[in-house]
């Protein structure tokens, strides 16, 4: 058996060629339907007696019959030349495909929006599995490494080679119950009100939620976390029971089933929208299955209304 090296000295052209001669059994129908002159067949069978040191058709009678060599070859060429046509001409099939898809998203994501954005995927015509895990530290390491195939998160610290495309923008709310004792006080969440606070925070892919942390301590301030907790609904449930407060985008507050009844404050102090996004990893940008995913899924997302920020119609 020839190794990979020594395949670099065979015309892999001869195949088609060998495929046909072995299908008709007759050099003038081969060249016929191969589109060449009986000559040029008469050539590659000579070429193909040499390369592989066998006569692969011998005549019987007023035709030719294929040699024991030949006969093994063709049981599996056709499987060969669909194989390697497939691999210069792939086009993805969802209905053939048993790829998994991994898909990283916060606990939010996958209550609120997920539950209806992958309905239509999970049609029995299709072959493909989804796994979809949480958006933490960890799913945010596999997407470096390029081993999800899709993350959503508020995050916006990754390399070059990590795509995006942007969902929409939302301004930060703070959560907190109605009896939270500094909204009483206050009457309403002031930046001093705000200074008196204790919170839950919500870590995701980017461990801390560095962006409001970051812009607060460019301020001068710096937040009281009192319990760090992986889900956005986690957060709200302890709000409603303390007097612990939530920071979040005004969306997952208002559609998040356990922040309803909670006091949803703006946020006391001028910080720039948060941005949420779809990531993908720059392996996976030119592939014909992730291609196919994302045409499916981004514009659910763009338009589900659990997933708008300021873009959603009042």
């Amino acid at each position: 058996m020839k190794t990979i090296r020594e395949l670099g000295s065979v015309n892999l052209n001869l195949l088609p060629p060998l495929n046909a001669l072995l299908k008709f059994r007759n050099v003038s129908a081969a060249a016929e339907s191969f589109g060449v002159t009986q000559s040029t067949m008469s050539r590659n069978l000579s070429l193909l007696r040499s390369l592989l040191d066998d006569p692969l058709l011998v005549r019987s009678g007023n035709g030719y019959v294929l040699t024991p060599r030949s006969q093994q070859i063709k049981e599996s060429l056709n499987d060969i030349l669909l194989d390697v046509s497939y691999l210069f001409n792939s086009k993805f099939d969802p209905t053939r495909s048993r790829e998994e898809f991994r898909i990283a998203v916060p606990d939010y994501v996958s209550l609120y929006v997920f539950p209806d954005v992958l309905a239509g995927l999970l049609s029995p015509d299709f072959g493909f599995r989804v796994s979809l895990v949480n958006w933490d530290v960890f799913a945010r390491d596999l997407l470096l490494a390029g081993d999800l195939h899709l993350a959503i998160s508020l995050d916006d610290r990754f390399p070059d080679n990590v795509y995006r495309r942007i969902i929409d923008e939302d301004r930060w709310v703070c959560v907190m119950s109605q009896e939270n004792p500094v909204l009483k006080q206050e009457g309403k969440l002031t930046p001093e009100g705000f200074d008196l606070l204790e919170f839950i925070e919500v870590r995701t892919g980017g461990g801390r939620c560095k962006l409001v942390d970051s812009w607060l301590e460019k301020q001068g301030l710096r937040r009281k976390i009192r319990v760090m907790v992986p889900a956005y609904d986690t957060s709200f449930a302890l709000a409603a029971t303390t007097a612990l407060a939530v920071v979040c985008p005004g969306h997952v507050a208002r559609n998040s089933r356990f922040a309803q009844g909670l006091h949803v404050a703006p946020f006391p102090y001028d910080i720039p929208l948060v941005r949420f996004s779809v990531w993908w990893h720059e392996r996976f940008h030119k592939d014909e299955a992730h291609h196919w995913l994302r045409d499916e899924l981004l514009p659910k997302l763009l338009t589900h209304p659990n997933q708008l920020g300021l873009s959603r119609p009042d």
